[in-house]
Order: C-alpha cells, then sequence, then structure tokens
C-alpha cells in the first residue's frame, strides 16, 4: 500500500511538472519563431522602403526596430539578391552582388519557384516585390533568413535539453521527497488497517460466546424463530469480519512474502466444491471448466477467498434452476478465472461500481441473501494484490460474468 501510494504521488507530480514544462518550452519556442518572423518581415519591408520607394522629403530614412527595441540592420550587409521583372515580363536584371556562393543562375532558379505569388518564403528566403520608381520595373527582393532559422532551431533544442534536465532533477527531487509526503497518510493507512485487524480479532471472541449460548440455549429449550435469528447474524457478522480482514490482510505488502507456488487448479477446486450444496439447494448447476496441473505464485490463504467470494457471490445472486460456469485457464505465464450466472434481472450500476467497497445495488436483496456490500472489493483487493486485475461484464440474458487475471 506504501510503495502504491508512493508511485501515485511521484505519477501524479512528474505528471504536472511535464505539463508545465510542455507548456513552458512549446510557448517559448512559439513566441521565439513569431518574433523572428516579424523581425525578418520589418527588416526586408526596410530594405525595400530605402532603396526602392521614395525617401522623406528631408532625405532621411526612418530606422526600424525590433519587436524588444532593438534596432534593426538595414545596411548592405544582409545577404540578399534581386531580380528585376520589366512591363513585358522579361527579366532586366538579376542583382547577387550582396549574397555570396549564389549566383545568376541560381537567383533564377529560386525566382523560378516562385510562380505568380507576390510574398512568401521559399528555399531558405523570404520575398516580397515592389515597384521600382526609378524606371517602372517590379523587382522581386529575396532575404536569406538561413541563419535567423538556425538560431530558432538552436533555442528550440537548447529548451528541449534543458527542459530535460529540470525534468529529470525535478524526478529525483520528487523521489527523494515522496516517503515525507505521504507519510501522514501513510501512518492512517497504517493506524486504520491495524485498528480493523485488531478490532476483527476481538469481535471473533464474543460471536464465539453468542454462538455456543444460543447452541447451549436450544439444547434446554429447543429451537426457535429467536434463536435462528441470532445465529443468522451471527454468521453475517462473522462474515463481514472475515471480509475485512482480508481486505486488511490482501493490502499489507508483506504478503509478497508468503507467496508460493501452488497448485491453482487444486484450490479452486476445494473452494467451488464447498458451495455444492448451497448451489443444490436452489437448484443449481456447478458447470465447471478448470484445466488441470495449473500452478502459479500465489497466497493460497487469499486466493482461496478470491475463489470463494465470487463462488458465494455467483450462488445467492443466481436465478433458481440455473447454471453457474466456472472456467480457469492458463496463458503464458498469467491465469484467467472467470464465473458467470445468471440473475434474475442485472444489477442497475456500471459494472466497475459493484467493486466499491460497502455499495449495494439492491440493498433489500442483499439483506435477503445474507450480503454486505464488502465481498467484491475485498475480491478485488486479493487481485490487486497479486499484480492482478477484476472486472465484470454484463451479458445478454441476465448473465453477468466476473474475469480475474492474475
Amino acid at each position: 500500500m506504501i510503495k502504491s501510494l508512493q508511485k501515485k504521488f511521484i505519477f501524479s507530480a512528474m505528471l504536472a511538472v511535464t505539463l508545465l514544462l510542455v507548456v513552458l518550452i512549446s510557448s517559448l519556442n512559439i513566441a521565439n519563431g513569431f518574433i523572428q518572423t516579424k523581425q525578418n518581415n520589418m527588416q526586408l519591408d526596410s530594405i525595400i522602403n530605402e532603396e526602392f520607394t521614395k525617401k522623406s522629403p528631408d532625405g532621411i530614412h526612418d530606422k526600424p526596430f525590433g519587436l524588444f527595441g532593438t534596432p534593426i540592420d538595414n545596411g548592405r550587409s544582409r545577404l540578399l539578391f534581386t531580380v528585376s521583372i520589366g512591363e513585358d515580363g522579361e527579366i532586366h536584371r538579376v542583382d547577387v552582388s550582396r549574397i555570396p556562393d549564389i549566383t545568376n543562375e541560381d537567383a533564377l532558379e529560386i525566382y523560378s519557384d516562385v510562380g505568380s505569388s507576390l510574398s512568401g518564403k521559399t528555399d531558405g528566403f523570404i520575398y516580397k516585390t515592389v515597384l521600382d520608381s526609378r524606371n517602372g520595373d517590379t523587382v522581386y527582393v529575396f532575404l536569406n533568413t538561413e541563419m535567423q532559422s538556425r538560431a530558432v532551431w538552436n533555442v528550440f533544442l537548447l529548451s528541449i535539453l534543458v527542459g530535460a534536465a529540470c525534468w529529470a532533477a525535478t524526478l529525483l527531487l520528487v523521489i527523494l521527497l515522496s516517503k515525507k509526503a505521504i507519510k501522514p497518510i501513510a501512518e492512517n493507512v497504517e493506524r486504520q488497517k491495524k485498528f480493523v485487524t485488531d478490532a476483527g480479532h476481538e469481535i471473533k471472541t464474543p460471536l464465539a460466546i453468542i454462538r455456543s449460548n444460543t447452541e447451549a440455549m436450544e439444547l434446554y429449550n429447543g429451537e426457535n424463530k429467536w434463536t435462528r435469528n441470532i445465529k443468522k447474524q451471527v454468521d453475517r457478522l462473522d462474515g463481514l469480519t472475515q471480509n475485512l480482514l482480508i481486505l486488511a490482510k490482501s493490502d499489507e505488502e508483506e504478503m509478497n512474502a508468503s507467496m508460493e507456488n501452488a497448485s491453482v487448479t487444486e484450490l479452486t477446486v476445494n473452494s467451488v466444491k464447498m458451495f455444492e450444496e448451497a448451489a443444490s439447494a436452489k437448484g443449481l448447476e456447478l458447470e465447471e471448466d478448470i484445466q488441470p496441473d495449473v500452478t502459479a505464485k500465489v497466497n493460497s490463504r487469499l486466493y482461496s477467498s478470491l475463489v470463494s467470494i465470487l463462488t458465494d457471490n455467483a450462488v445467492k445472486y443466481s436465478s433458481e434452476n440455473s447454471t453457474v460456469s466456472v472456467r480457469l485457464r492458463k496463458k503464458d505465464r498469467h491465469i484467467s478465472f472467470e464465473i458467470s450466472n445468471i440473475c434474475d434481472a442485472l444489477p442497475g450500476c456500471p459494472e466497475q461500481q459493484l467493486f466499491d467497497r460497502f455499495y449495494r445495488p439492491d440493498a433489500s436483496r442483499n439483506q435477503k441473501n445474507g450480503g454486505y456490500g464488502i465481498g467484491l472489493s475485498a475480491a478485488k483487493s486479493i487481485a490487486e494484490a497479486h499484480g492482478g486485475s477484476i472486472e465484470a461484464v454484463y451479458e445478454v440474458g441476465n448473465r453477468i460474468t466476473f474475469k480475474v487475471k492474475i
């Protein structure tokens, strides 16, 4: 139980940290990409305004600034080339003087990818068109943005590395502090378990005395409805106590030490056999399909309790003169135990809600059949204590099947 609480705490804490880092890194890189794109466009607009449109009356150009107030360099050091198109649609001029390693042929090839678009991106360049006021040509201005793209990519990689390092450091810190964080909860759980165990053992003594005194009264005065009611309620309380003890024991981590290789076939057969008389009294047929020689590492006592709880539940709530089917199989390293029965009506609740402690979908029916709403919860605890699972499945014809995998 303690390890389970610790794992859940670590998982919840790291899930929150992971979501926070994902949002933070995503926001950072999206903002960085947006800012870089905005600055590239402003740089291109600045170059176009300076070289191809009319100057202000005093001959001074406005100097553009980036989003954070940093001036944008609009000198000829920027890597760009231009392609001038005349009114007749012919290429009049190609200028690659401000960009190394790009020839006229390369420039024309890049220009050919543009098509009829007047602005956009292509092959590591952003481009826009402008009408040259000096000769009326349409000029395509291509600005190289590979350096800026690499910078954005480097920021992305750096943020991922820093985020991964922070995540790993946080994981180590959470693991170190998890025991201290869940210590109050763990101590409370341990106190509850100890109380249930101690109370269960203390209750056994007065129950045994009540039962023996009732039987003694019957020897002297004979059996009557009062003594029968006393014994019936003693049996109910004894069953409730047993299941509470099963819940407490199945939660204990020490249970793993008591697991051993056992004949699951034999344990299953013996547990089911105890209910043959009760099944016969209701006209039920126990249909067994149990694979022979199935062995597994289990807690023999708790596994037998699991089979007994499910078989008892099936017999109690089966329609009279119907069939209770029991099936045991081993596949690979896992065992599968299934038991199904036909009810007068299926419970009016979701299947998994049947395993809630003290949940009773039909209180009057539980009273009539002697149920107390804790048996299936105990079965679930036993299955999970073995590292397995249990589920209930509603089927056609008011059939309900419980499937256990260990």
